[in-house]
């Protein structure tokens, strides 16, 4: 299956260049694919991939009411920079 974001290959990139508005657009393409989290759906993790010399990303793990679960991979090189280099998936979803 090749749909966007199940790969680090076709992430969905994220333009946006503040962090805050970054993340909201995650979480607003999950709903607007999958449907309203809480009901749809339910949010399992968080990882952030950061590449010194190059992209970074966020792999979003969702769940879904069957127990079933799927990944997807953001390219959020746009905004990783404000946020720094660090770990801070688990900050990153408030």
């Amino acid at each position: 299956m090749n749909r966007p974001g199940s790969s680090m290959e076709n992430a969905i990139v994220i333009s946006i260049k503040d962090h805050a508005q970054g993340v909201d657009a995650e979480y607003d393409y999950l709903e607007s694919v999958h449907g309203h989290e809480g009901e749809a759906w339910e949010f399992r993790s968080q990882a952030f991939h950061p590449d010194k010399q190059g992209p970074c990303f966020d792999l979003i793990t969702i769940v879904f009411p069957d127990g079933s679960s799927m990944d997807t991979w953001f390219d959020i090189t746009a905004f990783c920079g404000d946020f720094g280099m660090g770990n801070d998936a688990e900050k990153v979803k408030s």
